[in-house]
């Protein structure tokens, strides 16, 4: 393989490959690595299933049939916008959007399509078989996370959730509702408090 270029002098100088002579410059070019960009961040927040907001990014690399899986970390990393719809299409141009639950981070796999997402992990899968590229980003603007609450009850060290959720119905966890007494009781209350 060789490039010719000209120069206004009429000089003609012929660049090659340097390892031309040994052949690993036969075949064609490697393809270039996918890679995903976020463009539309949500804010940071502890998560929740009431808020959806806009997230969005565009793709480089990626070839037809390939989808964007996202998750939302709130403690654990959730497949968004819903379990039942984990799949982001990705737009000729290569730009993706959707809406999303709040988290804390948001991550965006470019997956093929026969990928299976799991609706919740502790740590993403790295790129390789059906993951071709894994991007995370921390949630914009500011967030503090509720004071870390632990109860020591039964032998062990439990700690009290404190982010909103909807699993068995909505609960809004707060950590004025668990506690043990002076006897090592645990004690578990439903409170309204602010209206809610």
């Amino acid at each position: 393989m060789a490039m010719t270029a000209r120069w206004s002098g009429g000089a003609v100088v012929v660049l090659m490959c340097a390892s031309l002579l040994s052949g690993a410059c036969q075949g064609p070019l490697p393809a270039l690595a996918p890679a995903i960009e976020f463009s539309v961040i949500p804010p940071a927040d502890g998560g929740g299933p009431d808020t959806l907001l806009p997230i969005a990014g565009r793709v480089a690399n990626g070839q037809r049939g390939d989808v964007i899986v996202l998750f939302a970390k709130s403690n654990l990393w959730w497949v968004q916008p819903f379990r039942s719809r984990p799949f982001t299409a990705i737009a000729q141009d290569g730009s993706w959007n959707t809406t999303t639950h709040l988290g804390t981070e948001y991550a965006a796999l470019l997956v093929r399509p026969g990928y299976k997402p799991p609706t919740t992990v502790e740590q993403l899968p790295s790129a390789g078989g059906d993951v071709l590229a894994v991007a995370t980003v921390k949630g914009s603007g500011t967030y503090a996370l509720p004071e870390r609450k632990t109860i020591a009850f039964s032998g062990y060290e439990w700690e009290v959730r404190q982010t909103p959720t909807n699993r068995g119905g909505r609960n809004d966890f707060d950590g004025r509702n668990a506690w043990t007494d002076d006897d090592g009781r645990l004690h578990l209350a439903l409170a309204r408090r602010d209206g809610e």
